[in-house]
């Protein structure tokens, strides 16, 4: 009651008097907790609060139902308070072990994953340079031509036959000195049109690749070349 006299107990042995003094008798609670549990009996209100160590109880709870005009008092052993934090304790153990696995894992799987793809790359590198090697054994020299900004540009440590020739330059040098080394010069304005930028643009609009033979004149004779264009 708002008088701190007992209506009602869970407790089977029952009680008698007032809820703070039995409390206080029964060494449930301590002085300091009780007067502070006895402002809500004062001023209604809820509150909670948790008792000194050496009192058999940990926490108490106290609620005014202003509806009912009575006083709901709630107090909590350690027991109880200790077996909630120990089954916390367990089930955060419990859920870190399960991330703890989940982790582990999710390594072993992305160990594995790299393992595949190291592999992939291994032979996919391994059959790029059979490629690579076939490739340099068809063509000697190769160049890389922006056509774009008609420029060029010699690969894979490849250089023109002329040494007066740069490994890069304009793309027009290149195309001066690939005409000039032609045998029969009836044909290098021939050629000359094969090489052309805006013709070489047009002509890869509908094929994938480009080949030309040519006579060219080489130190000891003349050799038939060919030139692709890819």
């Amino acid at each position: 009651m708002p008088d701190e006299r007992i209506l009602a107990c869970s407790d089977a042995k029952g009680h008698n008097g007032k809820i703070f003094e039995t409390l206080l008798e029964l060494e449930m609670i301590d002085s300091h907790t009780a007067e502070l549990a006895g402002t809500v009996f004062e001023k209604g209100g809820e509150g909670a609060y948790v008792c000194g160590d050496g009192n058999k109880t940990d926490s108490i709870c106290v609620r005014y139902l202003s509806g009912n005009n009575c006083v709901l008092v709630q107090t909590f052993p350690k027991k109880i308070t200790e077996n909630m934090v120990k089954m916390e304790n367990l089930i955060g153990i419990q859920l870190e072990t399960v991330l703890i696995i989940l982790f582990i894992i999710y390594i072993i799987l992305m160990l594995i994953h790299a393992g595949r793809e190291r592999k992939s790359l291994e032979k996919e590198n391994r059959e790029m340079g059979y490629i690579i090697s076939g490739v340099n054994t068809l063509f000697t020299r190769f160049a890389m031509v922006d056509l774009e900004m008609g420029t060029y540009l010699y690969l894979a440590g490849t250089r023109p036959e002329n040494s007066g020739l740069a490994v890069s330059g304009s793309y027009q040098d290149l195309t001066r000195y690939l005409c000039g080394v032609l045998v029969e010069e009836n044909e290098r304005e021939d050629f000359a049109g094969f090489l052309d930028r805006q013709s070489i643009i047009e002509a890869m609009k509908v094929h994938n690749d480009l080949r030309y033979e040519c006579h060219v004149k080489r130190i000891g004779g003349a050799e038939w070349k060919q030139v692709n264009i890819i």
